[in-house]
């Protein structure tokens, strides 16, 4: 199988730049030899790490960089390898920019290689257009001919040298021998091993000039970003498929990444001191250890939910689509109360806000919900004329919410009696934020508004997306059913491909960033003047911008 998949490629056609990114753990360096040795003998361009990565380390930025520029990852397989979380990171990464590649059209210039050198690798599945080459079953002249056939390597022209010998050793000798490799250039012992070039820059984004500058770093997940929190130095994404990876927020460097922390698109993890509360996406709620990632509890909700935990006092509250609110100890896990509020709901869920005594959340069947927190018993509801997928926020006594009937409410927050309402163009499917009197919320008409708290007058609405000559919105700019944040007089949100910063006294647009993707995350957070989001499944990334 191995041998059939790589002699399809033709011995002249190397795979995009040519250039290789070789994985593998430590342990293995020595055994890496005679490839190392190979390589050097076809005049490949090779970035082989002989640095060892211990727990608590990081993947740096010149791992992401050497990936971001090689074309062809190769996989050292052995059983240490299987049990390496570095590796996986590093295929995960390359697969997750090979797949972008093939979403903007670059097509298959991208290879990944598996290179088996122990029969007790344990083997993992392999993508269509992924090679396999088992140096365990075959004779070296055999694996080698396929090792070369597959980076699209010329065969060589001469034997091999005596300084060859000398310096590749007795093991790579035989392999080299046996594959009539020539021309070898090595040092030492410990010259096959390329130096390590630290990168200058950043890896590319497509972002215009001027605000490219505002790019402090990014990381690039296996499947994309589906929610970020910023605790601390710490930034924590989900990767809503791969996991939770957590990452210093100085820098993006890999700090700890948990592949069974997986969670809905929609779920913020909230940080508590020491642990971390997230929806897991296997219907439990969980609670993590934000030091290692370590499991601390998990409480069964019944059915994925999508909805971002309140912790709050001691309790935490969580929306489920089973049509359940739950609460549970936020020490053990144990079950407070729960209560239904509707049917289930397999979409996007409203998230809780609470008051001193009362739990705020919306439903699918139309109503805003307020329960006693303590009991979880139904103080009041109020109807809308459409869904409430909004997360409701409550400042000085009032609770906000929007509704897919296209409008803003500010009811009462203890008897739901109505303050004002607000009729925008379009479903209303963001949530809002209160600061300094003002209600800030986005529509699917393209526009975010503001509004003052108490009378519900218009203060200012900023369209998004690309504007006409008139200065009217002409759409993609729809997609704000997230939240915006506000930090040093400034409001900033995500909408299609942008995310926008804009002045919170008048709306005025201070500038506005493009991505790679085109659906972004839709809950950005600020911490220390740095504003951090994620793309989506195609941009496969989380950015961090300062703000000035």
């Amino acid at each position: 199988m191995a041998g059939a998949a790589a002699s399809r490629l033709g011995e002249d056609s190397m795979p995009g730049n040519g250039r290789v990114f070789i994985s593998h753990v430590h342990e293995d360096n020595a055994r890496a030899a005679p490839l190392l040795a190979a390589l050097d003998a076809w005049g490949v361009d090779y970035w082989f790490d002989t640095q060892q990565l211990g727990a608590g380390q990081s993947i740096s930025e010149r791992v992401q960089q050497a990936l971001a520029e090689r074309d062809i990852f190769m996989l050292i397989c052995t059983p240490a390898t299987s049990a390496s979380m570095w590796t996986g990171l590093e295929l995960q990464a390359f697969r997750g920019l090979l797949e972008r590649d093939r979403r903007s059209g670059r097509g298959e210039q991208r290879r990944i290689i598996f290179l088996i050198l122990d029969p007790a690798y344990a083997r993992q599945p392999v993508g269509p257009h992924d090679v396999v080459i088992d140096a365990t079953q075959t004779h070296p002249s055999v694996w080698f001919k396929e090792l070369r056939q597959a980076l699209g390597v010329k065969p060589p022209r001469h034997g091999l040298s005596r300084r060859a010998v000398i310096a590749a050793g007795a093991t790579a000798t035989i392999a080299l021998a046996a594959s009539a490799v020539a021309g070898v250039r090595l040092l030492s012992a410990q010259g096959a091993a390329r130096p390590v070039v630290t990168p200058k820059v950043h890896m590319p984004t497509n972002t215009p000039q001027p605000e490219a500058a505002r790019l402090k770093w990014f990381f690039t997940s296996g499947f994309g970003p589906a929610a970020l929190a910023v605790a601390g130095d710490t930034v924590y994404l989900s990767d809503g498929v791969d996991g939770m990876y957590a990452l210093t927020a100085a820098a993006g460097d890999l700090k700890w990444f948990k592949s069974k922390i997986k969670g809905a698109s929609r779920s913020i993890p909230q940080i508590v001191g020491p642990t971390m509360y997230y929806c897991g996406s296997e219907d439990f709620l969980l609670a993590i250890n934000t030091a290692n990632g370590a499991q601390v509890w998990t409480a069964p909700t019944g059915f994925d939910s999508s909805s971002t935990p309140l912790v709050d006092a001691g309790t935490v509250y969580v929306n489920a689509s089973d049509g359940f609110v739950y609460a549970v100890n936020a020490a053990d896990g144990s079950a407070r109360w729960k209560t239904q509020i509707g049917d289930k709901e397999f979409l996007d869920l409203s998230s809780p806000a609470g008051s001193a005594s009362f739990l705020y959340v919306g439903s699918g069947d139309g109503h805003l919900y307020a329960l006693n927190k303590a009991t979880g018993a139904l103080a009041w509801k109020y109807q809308t004329g459409g869904k409430v997928t909004s997360s409701p926020a409550f400042a000085n006594g009032v609770v906000y919410i929007g509704s897919t009937d296209k409008s803003v409410y500010a009811l009462d927050g203890a008897t739901g009696a109505p303050h004002w309402m607000y009729k925008t163009g379009y479903e209303v499917n963001a949530s809002p934020i209160v600061a300094n009197g003002v209600v800030y919320i986005g529509s699917s008409d393209d526009r975010l508004y503001a509004f003052n708290a108490v009378t519900g007058a218009v203060i200012w609405k900023a369209a998004t997306g690309d504007l006409d000559a008139d200065g009217n919105p002409t759409g993609f700019g729809d997609l704000i059913d997230g939240r915006v944040v506000f930090a040093d007089g400034g409001v900033y949100f995500t909408a299609g491909k942008y995310v926008y910063a804009v002045k919170a006294a008048d709306g005025k647009r201070l500038w506005r960033y493009q991505t790679a993707g085109f659906y972004l995350d839709r809950y950005p957070a600020v911490a220390n003047g740095v504003l951090y989001f994620g793309g989506d499944s195609d941009d496969r990334s989380i950015y961090a911008l300062t703000l000035s």
